[in-house]
Formats: structure tokens, sequence, C-alpha cells
């Protein structure tokens, strides 16, 4: 469940049947941990870009090439 204000809360089915909520922090906007660094290629050859992000939910990473979507190699 989410509170209004961006907290994220779960509940926890106990063993004597009770429920409890527990607060786990409010959510972290994306970031770049470490970004691509510019590269020179030849046209036809192969480069590579290596970034990481963190964030929470964590964020998912798309390349784009040519406005078309590429599936990143992990």
């Amino acid at each position: 469940m989410e509170g209004g204000d961006g907290e994220r809360v779960t509940r926890r089915r106990m063993k004597e049947g009770a429920r409890r909520a527990a607060v786990k922090g409010e959510r972290t906007p994306p970031k770049f941990t470490r970004t691509p660094e510019d590269q020179t290629g030849v046209q036809g050859g192969v480069s590579s870009f290596v970034c990481q992000a963190a964030g929470d939910p964590q964020p998912k990473i798309v390349w784009n090439r040519k406005a078309k979507s590429q599936q990143p190699e992990i």
C-alpha cells in the first residue's frame, strides 16, 4: 500500500493471524551511479557503453539508437 506522502508500506501476516504495517521508507528518485563515457569508433564497428543507476524502485535502463530501443547486454 502506498501513502500519499510517497512512503511505501508493507503488511505482514503474523503467526497469530494479526496484521502489522511496517514503513519501508521513502522512495528515492533514479540517478546514475556510473555514466557512459564518450567514444570514437569506425562505421560498422562495435562500441560498448557501460552505465549503472540506482533508485527505488530500481530503474530499468534502455538504450536507444536512431529512435529504436536496443536491448542492453548484461
